[in-house]
């Protein structure tokens, strides 16, 4: 497996699946329409990123593997406390390319990088749904830091 730094081309196809997979996963979530969620997760993606590929301590990569791409990993530089971190604003897997360890490959990855950058620390948001994706952080060592809780009735 090889992370790969996302060209133009390659980052407008990506903006365009974060977007709408941060609104089918906000929609769920929130229990609002799909249309309204994506109305509000174009607004958000944009406000992140005013430069799009270029935006200032934003940085992007594809996962690929014997030159198919398996999924991708979005990651900025935040301070928080008055340290520096690294915060995941999105790491997505292919489907087709589950449940072969492409997920801990990239967490791997991003932790050796942020231990060149002399950064020892990564965090991120999950919805309380995605429990694939709370296993994976799980698994690889991260630790619940907030939890927000509610009652549907």
């Amino acid at each position: 497996m090889q992370m790969n730094p996302m060209n133009q081309k390659q980052f407008e196809a990506f903006q365009l699946s974060t977007t709408r997979e941060y609104a089918t996963m906000s929609a769920k979530q929130n229990d609002v329409p799909f249309e309204k969620a994506l109305e509000t997760a174009k607004i958000e993606v944009a406000n992140y990123l005013p430069e799009g590929l270029k935006t200032k301590d934003h940085f992007f990569f594809n996962l690929s593997l014997d030159g198919d791409s398996q999924g991708y990993l979005w990651f900025g530089l935040r301070e928080q406390a008055g340290k520096k971190k690294i915060y995941i604003f999105d790491i997505l897997v292919y489907e087709s390319a589950r449940g072969k360890g492409c997920g801990k490959f990239m967490l791997s990855w991003l932790e050796s990088e942020a231990k060149q950058m002399g950064l020892n620390e990564i965090y991120l948001h999950v919805f309380g749904h995605n429990k694939v994706a709370r296993g994976l952080y799980k698994s690889t060592g991260f630790q619940v830091t907030n939890l927000y809780m509610s009652k549907k009735f």
